[in-house]
């Protein structure tokens, strides 16, 4: 059984990858929209959120042949907490915090028990803390946590059930009207699954950071990074007797510019260097580099590109190395009515694979495809109500064996098409 949910685990998450072996960070977003919320005391407000959503699945186990569609019904409920904010966006204070949570309830409507055997809750919470910004010395701790749920690759009664929690800390230095910023950090990351059938695949990793920006006119910014991973396995991670998860020290550094050519035009690019530094099987000692645009035609719309080449630690593999294109459209058509549009092209390949899953092929080659579009309208203030469309479809070279004599492709097509209300205060 462990083999059939490694399988799995090599194919069902290939378009939803995880983890950076590259180091390219991602802080907690803990900002939050201009609404009236609940003012508590001096200086803390609180927002609420509750809505729904309904739509249609086409394809709900990322299968290849033999689709099961299914109409899908959410309830989401959350809220944030923090300092309240100036009209600049800017909490003030030595000390600002924000705290928030989501709760979003599934309901996978079919006649199949299979699929509506994939009900369940996903919940995300995070809560950051920034101390005394503007000062020499400044810092920041963060904290996201997410579990979130997905139907396997096969039809099953159960699901793939994950929490991944991501802490960091960060210290920045830049004195008081100087253009240098220095700043070290931080970043632990818990991967684990919920049930002991998939712990092989369960992972530890931290991150060690250095940073320095340089602020060359109001609108251009240089920076050099460099990080050192620790990254392996959280508890046992055997499948067949062989290693899942392999240990890492992935060191990356990258320089890069960040610019606007004009009023119009914003532009970056970087270029690096990773070494993987794994201790089993494949690794990588390559370049990174991107690059991209962003023009904003017409007061209301921006069109954005860009082009990425970037190596990562996989739950698949030991890794994975992306050629990305990625198209971006966002249009306000009325005072509250917004449209958004994007695609995205990634030619994958995946190093390094078990040779629990496949003894004769350690390597993968995928093509994805994914396209998503957005219609959001807002009225009386509170309320907002939506519509969007998600399309992806993964074609791969690669097969696992299911049985003596059977082998599964996990290429898929995959619809999704879903309609939102929700009240937000």
């Amino acid at each position: 059984m462990a083999t059939k949910l490694a399988g799995c685990l090599a194919c069902a998450l290939a378009v939803f990858a995880s983890a950076s072996a590259s180091a390219q960070v991602e802080a907690v977003d803990d900002s939050t929209q201009l609404r009236d919320g609940f003012v508590v005391g001096d200086n803390t407000i609180i927002h609420t959120t509750a809505g729904f959503e309904f739509g249609y699945i086409s394809n709900v186990f990322f299968e290849e042949d033999e689709e099961n569609g299914a109409g899908i019904f959410r309830v989401i409920v959350g809220f944030d907490i923090g300092s309240m904010t100036g009209e600049d966006g800017q909490a003030s204070g030595d000390i600002t915090y924000n705290f928030n949570a989501k709760l979003t309830y599934n309901e996978f409507i079919s006649e199949s028990d299979f699929v509506r055997g994939q009900r369940d809750l996903g919940v995300s919470a995070g809560l950051s803390a920034n101390f005394y910004n503007g000062r020499t010395w400044s810092g920041r701790l963060e904290n996201q946590y997410t579990r979130s749920i997905r139907p396997t690759n096969f039809e099953a009664s159960d699901n793939l059930r994950r929490s991944v929690n991501r802490a960091r800390a960060t210290l920045n230095f830049q004195p008081v009207g100087r253009t240098l910023q220095g700043q070290f950090f931080y970043q632990n990351t818990i991967d684990a699954f919920e049930t002991s059938d998939t712990s092989f695949a369960n992972r530890l990793q931290h991150l060690f950071g250095l940073r320095a920006n340089w602020q060359y006119l109001p609108v251009t910014r240089f920076y050099a990074q460099v990080t050192q991973g620790i990254f392996g396995a959280l508890g046992s991670s055997e499948v067949g007797g062989q290693p899942y998860i392999i240990d890492a020290l992935p060191l990356s550094a990258r320089a890069g510019i960040d610019s606007a050519i004009t009023e119009l035009v914003t532009a970056n690019v970087y270029f690096g260097w990773n070494v993987g530094f794994y201790s089993e099987r494949a690794t990588f000692n390559s370049p990174i580099y991107g690059a991209g645009v962003g023009w904003r035609y017409s007061p209301l719309g921006r069109l954005s590109f860009r082009f990425d080449r970037e190596f990562r630690d996989s739950i698949n593999s030991n890794f994975y190395s992306d050629y990305a294109f990625i198209l971006g459209l966002d249009q306000a058509l009325l005072d509250s009515l917004n449209a958004s549009l994007g695609a995205q092209f990634r030619l994958r390949d995946y190093q390094g694979i078990s040779p629990a899953i496949s003894p004769d092929a350690p390597t993968r080659s995928d093509s994805i495809i994914s396209l998503n579009s957005g219609l959001n309208y807002r009225f009386r203030d509170i309320f907002r109500a939506g519509a969007s469309y998600t399309f992806s479809v993964v074609d791969t070279d690669f097969r696992y064996p299911i049985s003596n004599t059977m082998v599964d492709d996990p290429g898929f097509t995959r619809h999704e098409v879903v309609g939102q209300l929700s009240v937000e205060y």
